[in-house]
């Protein structure tokens, strides 16, 4: 089931942040992330340093155009196996 999450804030082209995505409250007891993936809609905005601890998914993200959004997209598959996924729109600006 397709999930949205609330937009991150304004990013710069030149800046590089790091973010998260928690899914400790989705996941069942005993249940973990098997597979995760962060992808961007386009090239321009980079998506790397992807990792997964505890149930939360962490990256990174640079680049983006200025006046142009992107959409990034947050998978994951867990032990039972279950899939869920979420998308994040970045506005550069």
């Amino acid at each position: 089931m397709a999930r949205s999450s609330n937009a991150p804030a304004p990013k710069f082209p030149g800046a590089v942040l790091f973010h998260d995505m928690p899914w400790t409250d989705w996941l069942d007891s005993g249940e973990t992330i098997a597979s995760y993936s962060v992808a961007s809609s386009d090239p321009a905005l980079v998506i790397d340093q992807v990792t997964e601890q505890d149930g939360v998914i962490y990256w990174r993200v640079s680049g983006g155009v200025s006046k142009q959004n992107y959409t990034v997209t947050v998978s994951i598959t867990t032990s039972r196996p279950r899939t869920d996924k979420c998308a994040l729109t970045y506005r550069i600006r």
